[in-house]
This record gives structure tokens, C-alpha cells and sequence, in this order.
């Protein structure tokens, strides 16, 4: 028999997964694989950003080519180069702002655990930190 996963999301709403027992979290709320999760996260933003870096490198070097062997007006190519910077200038925000959500993540990872341990010991009467 399924029934829903147990996890919360951003938002605060239930999450509205299925998964099948003896599961009892979808893998986006899974403890479990928060690690795994994160891993993954990280390398697709990697790998995003380094995709198109490369790509504004490689058209930059041929504007370069492009107007040093006179293919193309020094006026033009400044444009361009001028066009190129901003996107790699974009290219890094976004890459600052998926690093800043990033860490409010892991923030938050870290706030549920110690509220977790911080009820647990009121339970128990002992000391809420344990490490």
C-alpha cells in the first residue's frame, strides 16, 4: 500500500509524493540522501556554468581572430566583446545566486537538526547539545 511522503516542503505545504513502504520520504525529503541530493546539485550548476563559459571563451577567441585578420570592423568586434562581457557577467551572478541558495539550504538543514536535538533533549532532561 502507498501513501504520501512525510516530508514538508519549502513553502510549509506537505509534500504531495507518493511512495510506496517501507519508505517513508520521497528522495527530495529523504535524510538520508540529503548528501546525495546535494551532490548532484552542485555538479549540475558546475557544469551549466562551465559549459557556457567555455562557449563565451571559444566565440570571444574568434572575434579576436575574426577582427585582428580583418574579417570583421574593430567597431563591430568591440560590441560584441562589449555583448560577450555581460553574459559572462550574467553567466557569474547566476552562479552566485544557485551558491546563495545553495548555502540557505544547508542553513536550513542545519537549523531543523538543531531544533530536532534541541526538543529531544527537552524530552529527555538533558543538555539540547550533544556534540
Amino acid at each position: 500500500m502507498t501513501h504520501r511522503c512525510a516530508g514538508v516542503k519549502r513553502s510549509g505545504d506537505p509534500c504531495t509524493a507518493i511512495v510506496n513502504p517501507p519508505q517513508t520520504y520521497c528522495w527530495w525529503h529523504d535524510p538520508a540522501l540529503a548528501e546525495q541530493r546535494k551532490s548532484y546539485a552542485s555538479k549540475a550548476a558546475k557544469s551549466k556554468a562551465n559549459v557556457e563559459i567555455s562557449t563565451v571563451k571559444n566565440r570571444l577567441k574568434q572575434l579576436a581572430e575574426d577582427v585582428a585578420s580583418g574579417k570583421m570592423q574593430t567597431q563591430r568586434g568591440s560590441v560584441s566583446g562589449q555583448l560577450y562581457g555581460w553574459v559572462l557577467k550574467a553567466i557569474e551572478q547566476e552562479r552566485k545566486q544557485t551558491e546563495v541558495e545553495d548555502l540557505k539550504r544547508q542553513l536550513e538543514e542545519v537549523r531543523e537538526l538543531y531544533e530536532e536535538q534541541k526538543s529531544q533533549a527537552r524530552g529527555t532532561g538533558g543538555s539540547w547539545w550533544t556534540g
